[in-house]
């Protein structure tokens, strides 16, 4: 049987039968030629690779890392969880967390795949017990699997894939910030011939959704449309590439799709000819949507070309510039609201924050910025106060309009732009109706779907590669 784990992006490689106890060891093999030891003795498991890189399984738990380097202390996998345990010589993880973690048909029901127990099990003494390592071995054949036997007879079975599928972020393609210039050399288009085609072909998608999770903007073209003013191919083509990414279309007051296009006595700025400054959309919901797109049907006129700036590199330049000025933002809040067609919505948000765990930004980064829809400063204080924000946005808006920050472009009749909403700000210029008509049918969609699909592609990449 051959066994592999992913530590670290480490491949580890065991031969058939391996069964590692106290006072008996094994040689195993590990990928691109590397030799990998595991001993047995009085202390426990350990798995040592090349000179300076392992896993130590002992009574206490597993270890990551070895004599100076290798592969502990990168803050990712198991020593990011386990939270820095064992010192510099490695990061340990615990024989409660291995535990917690099991996921047999005892301690996670087989068919919904939901755990059966609360972590808080453990902290009874008897329980605690429990998760003292007892032995490591390999699983049934013909399963590529290693076992973790504890004191109590429990028997946690981890597949190759168990990093993969415990450790998500592993399954994130890197988050990368951009100016214009950069993003302009990593654009590539994604067919929506490919992307909608029903032979089952995964790739164009993956590519899109990767796009979107690095660099937090994507197109797709060559998206069939008509001149025709009852074009109803082009009115469905952004729900057919909606429904080809396995996602939904989150339904708000501007319904399930939305035209955008300029009408007298318009509701929104965005229906008007208007210039429109960069923002990010319904600030003022609790939950704003975190992906838009924005499908062009029309585009004739003289102006409107689509504007977009990554707001994580310009809190990053703002940080490195004008730290005071950064402070200020996490710590006076704006208000957000729409009061109007008779809807009234409100949220109170700081312009940046660093507290949110779930952010793919650094420093737990994230940016509301939107200018259009900002009400009165209802938790600003004093003069002193208004007027260290005022001079604090206005810091932020100079680097936004930075001429490298904007990435301008035209969005052609067939081309659609997807972009993350509470990452990447967006706008257009000014246009002139006279000279023509412009045309985008828009849609919101929730980033958990979107994200779904895109760490469930990946995993499945991973395990047939």
């Amino acid at each position: 049987m051959v066994l592999q784990q992913w530590w670290h992006g480490v491949s580890v490689v065991g031969l058939r039968g391996i069964k590692a106890r106290l006072g008996r060891s094994a040689l195993v093999q590990a990928k691109r030629g590397l030799g990998v030891r595991v001993d047995v003795a009085a202390g426990g498991v350990f798995v040592a690779g090349s000179v300076d890189s392992g896993i130590s399984i002992s009574a206490t738990g597993i270890s990551v890392g070895g004599n100076g380097g290798g592969i502990s202390g990168s803050g990712t996998g198991f020593s990011s969880i386990a939270g820095g345990i064992g010192g510099s010589s490695g990061s340990a993880v615990p024989g409660m967390w291995l535990r917690d973690a099991c996921s047999c048909n005892n301690c996670v029901h087989p068919t919904t795949r939901q755990k059966l127990f609360s972590t808080g099990r453990f902290a009874d003494a008897d329980a605690h017990a429990e998760t003292t390592v007892a032995a490591v071995e390999s699983g049934p054949e013909p399963t590529s699997s290693v076992a973790i036997r504890f004191a109590d007879g429990h028997v946690a079975t981890t597949t190759a894939s168990f990093n993969a599928d415990i450790w998500s972020a592993d399954l994130l393609p890197p988050t990368h910030t951009w100016h214009a210039s950069a993003f302009s050399r990593v654009r590539t288009d994604i067919d929506y011939a490919n992307l909608t085609s029903a032979d089952n072909n995964t790739r164009p998608l993956l590519s899109l959704l990767n796009q979107l999770q690095s660099y937090g903007l994507a197109f797709i073209s060559n998206i069939p449309f008509s001149s025709s003013s009852d074009d109803t191919l082009s009115h469905s083509s952004l729900e057919v590439i909606i429904a080809a990414m396995r996602c939904y279309p989150r339904h708000t007051f501007y319904g399930r799709t939305w035209d955008v296009k300029s009408v007298p006595n318009a509701k929104n700025i965005a229906y008007t000819s208007l210039d429109l400054g960069l923002h990010m959309d319904l600030m003022y919901f609790e939950a704003p949507p975190a992906i838009q797109f924005l499908h062009s049907l029309k585009n004739s006129v003289v102006g409107g070309q689509s504007i977009f700036v990554d707001s994580y590199a310009a809190a990053q330049i703002l940080k490195s510039e004008s730290p005071h000025h950064y402070t200020t933002l996490t710590r006076t809040p704006l208000t957000y609201h729409y009061d109007n067609d008779t809807h009234l919505m409100k949220q109170h948000r700081f312009l940046i924050s660093e507290s949110d765990i779930n952010s793919d930004a650094p420093n737990n980064l994230r940016v509301f910025y939107s200018p259009p829809f900002q009400g009165p400063c209802e938790r600003v204080r004093s003069s002193k106060e208004m007027k260290e924000l005022v001079d604090a946005i206005a810091a932020f808006e100079n680097i936004l309009r930075r001429p490298e920050m904007l990435y301008e472009t035209r969005l052609e009749p067939g081309t659609a732009v997807v972009f993350r909403n509470l990452r990447v700000l967006h706008g257009r210029r000014e246009f002139d109706t006279s000279t023509g008509e412009r045309h985008f049918k828009g849609a919101y969609v929730d980033h958990d779907v979107v994200k779904d699909r895109l760490m469930y592609l990946r995993r499945q990449k991973a395990h047939f590669e």
